[in-house]
């Protein structure tokens, strides 16, 4: 995790570790963030993950360190388990918000890594390009309260958006002001978007590439852009 409390080698640390945020102006609270993300680079700024007919050939190795009981690692550098689970990670680093645009949805890793989210009170919101949650996964998420809202029927064309946005400033800051926090976590804004579909095809059959961003500017542009969608189909929400 970049921020953590007590760490006092980071102005930028104690202001999102004490809960100063909510005192601060928006744009103050961008600066201090941004510069602590740049300066301290204890995660890459930007990442590239690969998905290609390689993915796969690590399958026997996984399960013999399974049989084993030995770590879940391989010398695969194109390994699919392992590049899915870089996306897990993000969503399991959430401490406030977890916002998804996707258009196919059916991968039981990731969907796994949101209900942990929920666990952990972090806010889901998530839009599909159907109204109502016709893949499995996403209607367990549904049945968890996560709220939804989908294209379909007001829109003839599709929408065809992957991607996650991680904890962005505004986002925070609205569910702050929203309920108060007396503690509150540390937080690192992050964009997850590309190719593929969350799907296995996605993941394990085509190639596809995917980046997992810091980059604040970019992060806001994409947190933006599912704020006007969610506003946009409030007639869609689910019941």
């Amino acid at each position: 995790m970049v921020f953590g409390l007590g760490d006092k080698r980071a102005l930028a640390c104690t202001l999102f570790g004490t809960g100063a945020l909510v005192f601060l102006g928006l744009d103050v609270a961008w600066w201090a963030l941004k510069k602590y993300v740049l300066r301290r680079n204890q995660l890459p700024v930007n990442e590239v993950l690969v998905f290609n007919e390689l993915g796969e050939e690590c399958v026997r190795e996984h399960y013999e360190n399974d049989r084993r009981g030995l770590d879940d690692e391989c010398s695969n550098r194109f390994c699919r388990k392992r590049t899915v689970r870089r996306i897990t990670d993000e969503i399991d680093r959430a401490a406030y918000s977890v916002d998804i645009a996707i258009f196919l949805f059916t991968s039981g890793t990731i969907k796994s890594a949101i209900l942990r989210a929920l666990t952990r009170s972090v806010k889901v919101r998530l839009i599909s390009d159907r109204m109502l949650p016709v893949d499995v996964h996403i209607y367990e998420l549904y049945l968890c309260g996560v709220p939804m809202r989908g294209t379909q029927p007001i829109r003839t064309a599709i929408m065809h958006h992957k991607f996650i946005v991680v904890d962005a400033l505004s986002r925070v800051q609205e569910i702050l002001e929203e309920r108060p926090r007396y503690l509150r976590p540390p937080f690192l804004p992050t964009l997850i978007t590309g190719s593929p579909n969350w799907t296995s095809q996605g993941f394990g059959g085509n190639w596809e590439s995917c980046i997992i961003s810091r980059n604040i500017e970019l992060v806001d542009k994409f947190q933006s852009e599912f704020s006007r969608l969610w506003k946009m189909l409030e007639v869609t929400k689910a019941p």
